[in-house]
């Protein structure tokens, strides 16, 4: 698979949850990780892949059967949540153009470095899972892994087959209220700049 390097050029401010803002300032980038590779299709987590693959191709439907109630502000909870993740919502009013984001529980208290090996091996099953036949006609290319301060890091993963076009991130990250780190994985239209770092 051709691997593209994706240049990150924001990081969002805390908001008073703890989570990313939208407001937009230059990161500090401190370097980059080792690029995933794929991984054999036994090592992977059960229905992981069927999952992934689920909500990919679940956009063009409006996510019919795939979603459930109003969980907050133009937020509604998604059914299906690839496994190593506990919720799943989709953000945005609209599901054509909504972001599908799944969080773990993460480690409370923690250290990032406890969750790097978590987000090493996520983030292999999804670049094994999009460069499956199952992915077609969608065409990923996988960018190398940004580290930011505080041992936050982001891969994003971008579609180049025919239209409509999607993007994927996978995102180690600080809530800095709880001082919980946890991932978040999120699946967005291409067309929507995907925000880093859970802004």
């Amino acid at each position: 698979m051709k691997r593209v390097v994706v240049v990150l050029l924001v990081v969002a401010a805390c908001t008073s949850t703890g989570q990313r803002g939208t407001e937009l300032d230059e990161p500090e980038i401190t370097g980059t990780a080792p690029v995933t590779e794929t991984v054999d299709q036994a090592q992977l987590p059960p229905d992981f892949c069927q999952n992934i693959q689920a909500i990919i191709k679940g956009r063009a439907s409006a996510f019919q059967g795939m979603l459930g109630g109003s969980v907050g502000d133009r937020q509604t909870e998604a059914k299906i949540i690839p496994q190593g993740f506990n919720q799943c919502v989709l953000e945005g009013g609209v599901p054509q153009t909504g972001r599908y984001v799944c969080t773990s529980f993460g480690q409370l208290g923690g250290r990032p470095e406890l969750l790097e090996p978590e987000f090493t091996k996520t983030a292999n099953a999804v670049t094994s899972c999009l460069s499956q036949r199952a992915s077609r006609p969608h065409i990923w290319q996988a960018g190398e892994v940004a580290v930011f301060a505080d041992g936050e890091r982001q891969m994003i993963w971008r579609d180049i087959g025919p239209d409509p076009q999607q993007r994927a991130a996978l995102k180690l990250e600080q809530d800095f209220i709880t001082n919980r780190y946890y991932l978040r994985l999120e699946l967005a239209p291409r067309s929507r700049r995907l925000p880093l770092l859970g802004s």
